[in-house]
């Protein structure tokens, strides 16, 4: 491997074709990369929304 090897992470991966790739980008996409990482605070405090259910 070379200096310049950069290690995959697929957590920053596995969803970007939404961003990159115009045939599949759209107002759905933009809404999920809004929200994917919000503090749980700010969810809605329904069922099915805590921490063990985020989990």
């Amino acid at each position: 491997m070379g200096d310049d090897f950069e290690r995959f992470s697929q957590v920053d991966d596995v969803f970007s074709r939404s961003r990159f790739d115009p045939e599949i980008h759209d107002e759905k996409a933009d809404r999920f990369y809004a929200t994917y990482r919000r503090p749980l605070a700010e969810w809605r405090p329904a069922r099915g929304f805590g921490q063990n259910d985020y989990a």
